[in-house]
């Protein structure tokens, strides 16, 4: 995606416009709408607006079917955003959640490697998503026609409220009836049995995960503390030699490791830094007798350490 320079014009004079799909906004000068691409069926539709003071709008149709709309910001949705950060040769240096009529978005500011700063905000809205876009120079200060032109936007007027009346997760507390562990999770979170070879064969894992937005979390417990090459092992040799096969599935650095014991359950915490991708994520390993339990969140450097991944691991219990 092009980044532009936002000029700043003394007293530009705002008017608001409404484009093809619907949706309408404020603009400095008479926009430019550009179709991108287009698939038949409304499975996909890219659709554009530019202007030359650095603001520019984005639609996407999503492929989902209906029952399946999706009312968080999902992993597209993280796509999206990433892709703006990528495109700008950028890191996202601040992000929060956003609301719009009802509908879960993200907004993240963007910093490129040529001394670009941007505001992204994306939305998911049903079937579709939108996403605004402003520019402007990092060495002058963000102008303030930026809030003027994303707080505009406006849906099409047939959109249904969302569901929501806050911005951020919807924190949902989960029980699994064959599991010993339990744990709130941000968004609709999905079940799944995982096959995991070992010496003698396989190791049946169970795991609960989720995404919103940016941010992925998930839950899993098996019984890797009896099954080779970990068999026979004391409980400390045993977390730390899982922690270490564990993040060799991983990137980035090691930053902390610690021990701490929750409820009469001792854990084994390792923090990692992606320096590259800017993530971080944060493994805490524990067993209790036979069953192992592995509990991990990874999220945008900027938003870690936060207050949604300390109340997701505050929130682990083991039976």
């Amino acid at each position: 995606m092009m980044l532009i320079a936002a000029l700043v014009l003394a007293g530009p004079t705002w008017k608001t416009y409404t484009f093809d799909p619907g949706f309408s906004m404020l603009f400095p000068n008479k926009p430019t709408p550009q179709k991108m691409d287009a698939v038949k069926d409304g499975l996909a539709e890219e659709f554009m607006v530019t202007t030359a003071f650095g603001v520019s709008a984005y639609v996407a149709m999503t492929g989902v079917a209906k029952e399946e709309e999706q009312t968080t910001p999902d992993a597209q949705l993280f796509e999206l955003i990433e892709g703006f950060a990528e495109s700008a040769e950028g890191k996202i240096v601040k992000q929060k959640d956003v609301l719009l009529n009802g509908w879960q978005g993200i907004e993240a500011v963007v910093n490129s490697t040529d001394q670009i700063t941007g505001i992204v905000r994306g939305f998911v809205v049903g079937r579709r998503f939108y996403m605004l876009t402003t520019t402007w120079p990092t060495k002058q200060t963000q102008p303030k026609d930026c809030l003027t032109f994303m707080d505009s936007f406006k849906l099409p007027k047939d959109t249904a409220k969302g569901p929501f009346t806050v911005a951020g997760p919807a924190w949902r507390t989960y029980t699994f009836k064959d599991l010993k562990i339990s744990g709130i999770f941000p968004a609709a979170a999905t079940e799944a049995t995982l096959n995991l070879p070992n010496d003698q064969g396989t190791t049946t894992m169970q795991q609960v995960k989720t995404v919103f937005g940016n941010r992925r979390y998930a839950i899993s417990e098996s019984d890797l503390h009896t099954q080779p090459p970990y068999e026979g092992m004391d409980d400390e040799k045993f977390l730390k030699a899982l922690t270490n096969a564990t993040l060799t599935n991983m990137d980035g650095k090691v930053r902390k490791q610690s021990w701490l014991t929750v409820g009469g359950t001792k854990w084994y915490r390792t923090e990692v830094v992606d320096a590259e991708h800017q993530r971080s994520s944060r493994l805490d390993i524990a067993c209790h007798g036979k069953d192992t339990f592995l509990v991990i969140a990874d999220v945008p450097t900027a938003l870690y350490p936060s207050e949604e991944v300390t109340k997701f691991f505050g929130a682990v219990k083991v039976k």
